[in-house]
């Protein structure tokens, strides 16, 4: 469920939407009827360039002239422009062409009782719909806090051949009963997210967007490494490969074994590759440099995986169900390789890596990634480092991997990773 937050007026209000997780935030510019939202093109520049490509930014505006729109959209920066009028489809078909790679929202007028009042068949150029109501009393086109026929508006988004979003009187108490009603691609919510002054409402935002989401697919976090993937005896060749080239006075188990406490005496930075290098030459005294440390992370990532026939069954079966995040204490790029030399990485919508997040177990990168909506994440992890008892201490739902034996009936167990068609 995409999610656009409309009518910021300060860079600390698209903060606010970012930190919520909403997908756009729309800034108003070019005003001809009544809202107390517009913002004049350097405080939306201004907006934008705060933002810098963290989410979409929308430009949406009331003009019909397409080079003051197309002059508007290069001046500020968006990505998007939502065509909030009754414009002329020439003037649309300019700002195509000017801007191709622009992407085009355009509105559809509802009335309260589903009634809908623009010919949107005469529209030839729409990226998406946006079906949102009006207000004729106070000349309002959006942002009316009134609400329309949900059945309907759903009716129609079958019959429309691009993604639809919903708006008109949306909040975060019915966002949810509005996407079940209506199945939109997308909602979009303005006054339903203000407080008494007219402003964002913090608390308001992150309700809408949580509830908005919850919708979604549920998220499973697999810590990769010793619980999917496993690591196989083949390590120890390809580390005694790296040894043997370059003559280190090291064996491959002080290797891998030193490489193994980085997290754990680093639980809360992120981990750069030159960390990494000092990390290693300091432990093991050796003369490690940037060459060496690209061979070694290029050697970790082509190492065989075993049961590869089954983790892959495993995300097949899993990938239907629930968005899979991969969570390493690795190197981003050299997992998504690893994941990729195996044919694995389609399954993923993400990984989380040493560079990215602050490494496990760590409460500040789980924070990072669930965010304040932790009942739609399971967490799969085995006890190697103690990955699974954050996430229980945070109330995560976490499914312990326990391939030793340890801690036996202490949390929820699987005993291969075949057992997560069972458990899920």
């Amino acid at each position: 469920m995409k999610v656009k937050i409309c009518a910021n007026t300060s860079v600390e209000e698209a903060q606010m939407c970012i930190d919520a997780g909403a997908d756009i935030i729309g800034i108003l510019v070019g005003q001809e009827h009544a809202s107390n939202d517009f913002v004049d093109k350097e405080k939306a520049k201004e907006i934008c360039e705060y933002v810098n490509k963290r989410c979409d930014v929308s430009l949406v505006t009331h003009l019909t002239n397409a080079d003051e729109i197309i002059g508007l959209t290069k001046y500020i920066g968006n990505n998007i422009i939502q065509l909030h009028s009754d414009i002329d489809e020439s003037e649309v078909e300019k700002i195509k062409k000017e801007l191709p790679n622009i992407e085009l929202v355009r509105l559809i007028h509802v009335a309260s009782d589903g009634t809908i009042c623009t010919d949107y068949k005469k529209m030839i150029y729409a990226d998406y719909y946006l079906l949102d109501s009006f207000n004729l009393k106070t000349n309002q086109v959006g942002g009316t806090g009134l609400t329309h026929d949900w059945n309907k508006s759903g009716e129609l988004i079958k019959l429309l051949n691009k993604p639809t979003f919903l708006a008109g009187g949306l909040n975060p108490d019915n966002v949810k009963t509005a996407i079940e009603t209506a199945k939109p691609y997308g909602v979009d919510v303005n006054s339903g997210c203000k407080n008494e002054t007219g402003k964002k409402d913090r608390e308001k935002v992150i309700k809408f967007v949580t509830n908005a989401k919850y919708n979604e697919l549920k998220k499973i976090i697999f810590d990769l490494d010793n619980t999917l993937l496993f690591i196989s005896d083949e390590w120890i060749d390809a580390y005694n490969f790296f040894i043997d080239k370059y003559s280190l006075n090291v064996s491959a188990k002080e290797l891998y074994s030193t490489i193994g406490t980085i997290e754990k005496n680093n639980p809360d930075i992120y981990i750069t590759k030159q960390f990494f290098i000092d990390y290693i030459n300091d432990k093991l005294s050796l003369d490690f440099d940037e060459q060496k440390c690209d061979e070694l992370l290029e050697i970790y990532a082509k190492i065989p995986l075993k049961n590869i026939e089954v983790v892959e069954n495993i995300l097949a079966y899993l990938s239907n169900k629930y968005e899979l995040i991969a969570y390493t204490n690795w190197f981003t790029d050299n997992q998504i390789l690893r994941l990729k030399i195996n044919k694995i990485d389609n399954y993923f919508s993400k990984v989380l890596g040493w560079d990215v997040l602050p490494v496990k177990p760590s409460m500040k990168g789980l924070r990072e990634i669930v965010g304040n909506n932790i009942n739609n994440y399971i967490f799969i992890g085995d006890n190697i480092d103690m990955d699974i008892k954050l996430p229980v201490s945070i109330g995560i739902e976490t499914i312990f991997y326990n391939r030793k034996g340890i801690f036996q009936d202490e949390y929820k167990e699987i005993r291969n990773i075949d057992e997560l068609k069972g458990i899920l």
